[in-house]
């Protein structure tokens, strides 16, 4: 990943997360508490593999175990690439030499959007710069598809608080940038570039400069700056924290948009705890002491309802009901 300081380079329904014995935090239920299934799968006749018919991976495989939880999200939309699977074992991070977090454990499963609330100073940004590879763990490890992190990827994109965009170049040249680091002909990125800047609502502003442009303009710049390049994970610091309320509406309500169409993994680090409901599937509670809660969004972005099994169809009274419960229960675990 090439930061470049940038973002070049993701009660019923008040779940908590599956806990592992060891007290570590899995990918969560689905519900009341069954556990997720994916889509019938037909059997691979030369293995015998049950193979999940959306995604293509064995049905009991984290990419199609976290296709089924988030509706389809995970599949097969960027020429079959699926989000990352992240796993923190035991992990202590820090800058000096007392750690900010300590003995954190979590899944994030492939393909999903895990937000991250806390107060200040709790190690919510020093999480997410763990996750991108730019911050050595105290201790344990930070584990992506199987692989330990040791440094910055392309597959792991940062999005800040601050657009970092670079001010001599055009909204064009900035979004461009992370493919030209990596050597994509001129052609082949001048497309993928203006794909996003049209997907991010900036058609017709190629040729303007930063200066020339809102702070709302300059954050869609960021964020189709990150997501060019097609990363497997997007880590999001609080990117809509500084505007004002009806531009960071606009940007929360065209992030869902885009999300829908790809599958990238997304850790999104806010102290708004309805911006946390109304973007996450799951939400992340920190504290002083590390991992207080994980909790199931019910419904996350609008995505249908849930059905459980003892409980059939929930109306819109009862989602309402949960997200209220929800939120309270955020608001006392901070």
């Amino acid at each position: 990943m090439t930061t470049l300081g940038t973002g070049d380079v993701g009660t019923p329904g008040v779940g908590t997360g599956r806990v592992r014995d060891d007290g570590h935090h899995g990918i969560g239920h689905h519900g009341a508490g069954d556990p997720v299934t994916g889509p019938a799968a037909p059997a691979d006749t030369l293995s015998g593999t049950r193979i999940d018919a959306r995604t293509g991976a064995p049905a009991d495989s984290p990419a199609a175990t976290a296709d089924a939880r988030t509706g389809g999200r995970t599949g097969g939309r960027t020429g079959g690439r699926t989000g990352m699977a992240f796993t923190l074992d035991r992990l202590a991070l820090g800058y000096g030499r007392e750690p900010v977090l300590r003995d954190i454990g979590l899944d994030v499963a492939p393909g999903e959007v895990l937000v991250v609330v806390g107060s200040s100073g709790s190690g919510k940004s020093t999480l997410l710069r763990g996750l991108a590879g730019l911050l050595p763990p105290h201790a344990g490890r930070i584990v992506a598809d199987g692989a330990e992190v040791a440094g910055p990827s392309a597959d792991r994109a940062m999005v800040f608080q601050d657009d970092g965009l670079l001010p001599w170049r055009t909204v064009r040249g900035n979004v461009e940038l992370p493919l030209a680091v990596r050597g994509v002909p001129r052609r082949e990125r001048a497309a993928a570039a203006g794909e996003w800047i049209e997907r991010v609502g900036l058609a017709g502003f190629e040729r303007r400069l930063p200066r020339e442009l809102s702070g709302g303009m300059r954050q869609r710049v960021q964020l189709a700056r990150a997501l060019v390049g097609a990363p497997r994970a997007v880590l999001m610091d609080e990117p809509f924290g500084a505007l004002d309320a009806q531009t960071r509406a606009g940007m929360q309500r065209l992030l869902v948009g885009v999300l829908r169409d790809t599958p990238a993994t997304v850790v999104f680090v806010t102290h708004d705890v309805d911006e946390a409901l109304l973007l996450g599937d799951r939400v992340v509670v920190l504290g002083r002491t590390g991992v207080r809660a994980v909790l199931d969004v019910p419904a996350p972005r609008g995505d249908g309802v849930k059905t459980g099994p003892k409980t059939g169809p929930k109306t819109g009274a009862d989602l309402a009901a949960d997200r209220a419960a929800l939120r309270a229960r955020i608001l006392e675990e901070l």
